[in-house]
C-alpha cells in the first residue's frame, strides 16, 4: 500500500484496487462499495 500511495502522489494517477480485505480498503483515501452489480456507498476520506 505504501508504494501505491507513493506512485499515486509522484505520479498524480488514480489507481483503482478491487479488494474483499476491509483493512486494505481501509487505507484508501476513495472506497465505492458495490453489491449485487450496484454501487451502495460512495466515501471519501481526507486522506493523501
Amino acid at each position: 500500500m505504501l508504494l501505491l500511495e507513493k506512485l499515486n502522489r509522484a505520479f498524480s494517477q488514480t489507481i483503482i484496487m478491487i479488494t474483499h480485505n476491509e483493512e486494505l480498503a481501509q487505507m484508501t483515501s476513495r472506497r465505492i462499495r458495490i453489491e449485487d452489480g450496484r454501487i451502495v456507498s460512495d466515501s471519501v476520506e481526507g486522506r493523501l
